[in-house]
């Protein structure tokens, strides 16, 4: 199945790769494989619960026109082949620091973490680890209840700006409300996120 999903990532037009990211990352709607890389292609899907994504009448947080808004990648890294994403969105938060430890406590990213450390040798003192929520669609000008039901449509990963390696996240910390979060705009397309 892995081989399909990874062939299928390669000949899909962008929206539909969107789409298929998108399903596979939801946590509250797909059972994913900890540990298991690339983390895009190794949980399984049910339908999404509200319907058809293309049936969302929200604005894309993507460029469709764009060839690098998702684009299909692999590298060698320490005789090891990875395959991953590279994810152009508009715009995407990050969870703001210093981090609240109850938050790790009850969810513990510690997976996440140990998944970089131990895949792509990361230092895990030396390296700065964020959390970041990529919406499906843009929440700029939405209304408060618009603006919350078009956040539970996002991915999260867990990885580093400064090694731009990233996974998708497994918990659903992203949608905790008391959460507070960085939003960052990114029409210039500076930031890509390589997810592994």
């Amino acid at each position: 199945m892995l081989s399909v999903k990874l062939k299928l990532f390669e000949i899909m037009d962008t929206k539909d790769k969107l789409n298929l990211l998108f399903l596979t990352g939801l946590t509250y709607i797909s059972t994913n494989a900890p540990g298991i890389l690339p983390t895009f292609a190794t949980s399984t899907m049910d339908m999404y619960e509200d319907g058809d994504l293309d049936d969302i009448d929200h604005p894309l947080n993507f460029d469709l026109l764009s060839n690098s808004a998702i684009t299909f990648h692999h590298c060698v890294h320490y005789s090891q082949r990875y395959h991953y994403l590279q994810l152009t969105p508009k715009t995407y938060s990050v969870l703001s620091k210093p981090y609240d430890g109850d938050v790790f406590r009850r969810t513990n990213p510690r997976i996440q973490i140990d998944i970089l450390c131990s895949h792509f040798r990361l230092d895990e003192h030396s390296s700065d680890f964020d959390v970041v929520r990529i919406g499906y669609t843009r929440e700029n000008g939405l209304s408060p209840k618009e603006r919350q039901d078009s956040s539970r449509i996002a991915l999260c990963l867990a990885g580093s700006f400064l090694e731009n390696k990233w996974i998708l996240g497994f918990e659903d910390y992203c949608f905790e409300e008391s959460l507070s979060w960085d939003d960052y705009n990114n029409d210039n397309a500076i930031t890509v996120f390589n997810i592994y």
